[in-house]
C-alpha cells in the first residue's frame, strides 16, 4: 500500500536544499518571531516568502515532529555526497572530476552511487598516459593503501569540497506533488525527464509556427515524425495568442527560442534542445534557483541550451 504523504510533508515540498538549510539555520537558532528575523526578510522572493512559511510551520509543531524535520534537514546539510547525485548526467560529474587527482577520485567515488564510480573510472582511464604511468608500481599501491586507510571523516570532507558544484537535489516524499516548476522537473527520473524535454520542444516548435501557412506546417511535422508530428501541429493551429501549458510561452517568445537553439540534423535531437531552452526560459522566469539543478540532469548539449536560454 503506497505512504499517504502528510500534511507537513505536503506543505515542505517546495524546499530546495538551499531553502531547507537556511530553515534550519534559523530554527536552531531559536528566535522567538524566527518567521519574520531581518534574515529572512532580506531573502530575496520566492525564496523568502517559502522559508517564512517553513519556519514558521515547523516552529508551531509539536516537539517530537519539530525534531524529526530538524534532524532530516540536518543529516540532509552534513551528508557527504549530494542529495540526488544517482539522477546527476555523467557529463555533469565528469566536469566535477575532471580536473581532480587519481588518488582523490579514486577516495571521493569509492562509495558513491554507480554512477559516480564510472564517471569516475572513466575519468581515470582517459587521463592520459604520463598519469597512468605514474600509477604503476609501488607508488601505485601506496597510493591505494592510503586509499584504504583514509579516515572515513577524511574521505567524507573531501566529498563535500569536491562536489560541492552539485546542486543537492531533496528527495520528495512518497505521493507529494510540488507546486513548483523546477521541483518538478528535477523530481523525474532521467528518462523521464527527456520525454518531457522533448514535448516541451514539439510545443515550442508549434507554437513558433502559429500563423504559418499549411505547407510550412505540414513540411515541419513531418520532418519530426511521429509520435511528435501531431503535437506540433496541435501547438500550432492552437492560435497566435496561446500559450502552452508545458512551454508558458507566446508565438513570439518561441521564435525567438527557436531562432536561438543551436541547429542540427537530427529530428529528435533538436526537439530535445529545443524543449531546454523551453524549460530554460520557463525556469528563468519561474523558478531560476533550480534551473543548475535541472540542467545537472541532462547530456551537456542540452544542459547548454538550457542554461543558455536562462540567461537570454
Amino acid at each position: 500500500m503506497p505512504a499517504v504523504p502528510t500534511t507537513i510533508d505536503a506543505q515542505l515540498a517546495d524546499l530546495d536544499a538551499a531553502d531547507r538549510g537556511f530553515v534550519l539555520g534559523v530554527l536552531i537558532a531559536g528566535t522567538a518571531d524566527a518567521g519574520d528575523s531581518a534574515a529572512v526578510l532580506a531573502l530575496a522572493s520566492p525564496a523568502g516568502e517559502r522559508c517564512a512559511d517553513a519556519i514558521r510551520t515547523i516552529a508551531a509543531l509539536p516537539r517530537p515532529e519539530r525534531m524529526r524535520l530538524l534532524g532530516l534537514f540536518a543529516r540532509e546539510a552534513l551528508a557527504p555526497l549530494p542529495a540526488g547525485i544517482e539522477d546527476v548526467h555523467p557529463d555533469a560529474l565528469r566536469e566535477v572530476l575532471r580536473d581532480e587527482s587519481v588518488e582523490t577520485i579514486r577516495l571521493i567515488t569509492a562509495n558513491g552511487p554507480s554512477v559516480l564510480r564510472a564517471v569516475g573510472a572513466a575519468v581515470i582511464a582517459l587521463r592520459g598516459a604520463e598519469e597512468e604511468t605514474l600509477n604503476q608500481g609501488d607508488q601505485a599501491q601506496q597510493r591505494d593503501q592510503k586509499s584504504g586507510t583514509a579516515p572515513a571523516d577524511a574521505v567524507a570532507d573531501l566529498q563535500r569540497a569536491v562536489l560541492a558544484p552539485i546542486v543537492a537535489v531533496p528527495p520528495l516524499p512518497p505521493g507529494v506533488e510540488p507546486r513548483r516548476f523546477g521541483r518538478k522537473l528535477t523530481a523525474l527520473a532521467p528518462a523521464a525527464l527527456l520525454t518531457a524535454l522533448t514535448g516541451a520542444g514539439a510545443d515550442l516548435l508549434g507554437a513558433s509556427l502559429r500563423g504559418a501557412d499549411e505547407e510550412t506546417l505540414k513540411r515541419a511535422a513531418a520532418h519530426t515524425g511521429a509520435p511528435w508530428a501531431e503535437r506540433i501541429v496541435g501547438a500550432a493551429r492552437a492560435g497566435a495568442g496561446s500559450t502552452d501549458a508545458a512551454t508558458e510561452c507566446s508565438r513570439d517568445r518561441a521564435r525567438i527560442l527557436v531562432a536561438a537553439t543551436t541547429p542540427t540534423g537530427d529530428p529528435r535531437q533538436i526537439l530535445e534542445r529545443l524543449g531546454a531552452r523551453a524549460f530554460g526560459d520557463r525556469l528563468q522566469r519561474e523558478d531560476p534557483d533550480l534551473a543548475l539543478a535541472v540542467a545537472q540532469r541532462l547530456p551537456s548539449d542540452l544542459a547548454r541550451e538550457l542554461l543558455a536560454a536562462v540567461a537570454l
